[in-house]
């Protein structure tokens, strides 16, 4: 028979403790972000992340499975919120180069944020170790990105093309506009404003010559 509860006696609630425990997960993910990108996956243990999350090796557990699997939520939570930015950087009032000049000045800015680049050399140093976060990467951060200039160059363009013609050219547009700045800020020079404008100028106006967008 089972043992009757008294008043003093504590009760379990498992799915409101789940509950709560969900709850923080966007914090969890930022705190445990913050310390990936500062220290990398291998110089961050598990008790480095319980200390900077605040919750339990427990929760930890229960909830992400493994550090492996928290790293690449993390991962995945700071790609989409750049795609996201970049998305919300399209304007609204059907001209398809004012969203063009306007997404590339909001994709060089996201690229050569700080953290950005913090990401970008830490999946550069973990990804032969952790070659399904790597491929994770480049679908849901670069290859996203393509897919966002893919869409408006096919907006501006008056020919008709192929899908993977469009899929090629925003390739090649976001390699165009950010790799020269993205390299020498990845070495550690501090890239101005003029240099960002300049560059978006350049790089709309040259691809914007090809496809001869109605204006």
């Amino acid at each position: 028979m089972a043992r009757p509860i008294t008043i003093d006696q504590p009760i379990s609630r498992p799915r409101r403790q789940r509950t709560v425990v969900l709850d923080q997960v966007p914090a969890i993910l930022a705190s445990a972000g913050a310390l990936f990108l500062a220290k990398g996956y291998s110089g961050v243990s598990i008790d480095a992340l319980i200390e900077a999350t605040g919750g339990s090796k427990r929760d930890l557990y229960s909830v992400f499975g493994s550090k492996e699997a928290l790293f690449k939520q993390v991962v995945a939570t700071l790609c989409r919120d750049r795609i996201a930015t970049l998305r919300l950087a399209l304007t609204d009032d059907g001209n398809p180069v004012s969203a063009l000049r306007s997404a590339s000045e909001t994709a060089l800015r996201l690229v050569l944020e700080n953290e950005t680049l913090a990401l970008h050399r830490l999946l550069v140093a973990e990804g032969s170790r952790l070659p399904e976060i790597a491929v994770q990467f480049l679908e849901q951060g670069p290859a996203a990105a393509y897919g966002v200039f893919a869409e408006i160059l096919r907006k501006c363009d008056q020919r008709d093309r192929r899908e993977e013609d469009y899929d090629a050219l925003g390739q090649l547009f976001i390699d165009s506009l950010t790799g020269e700045l993205q390299l020498r800020a990845l070495l550690g020079e501090i890239i101005t404003e003029d240099e960002i404008l300049r560059k978006v100028q350049i790089a709309t106006t040259v691809f914007l010559a090809v496809l001869k967008p109605v204006d």
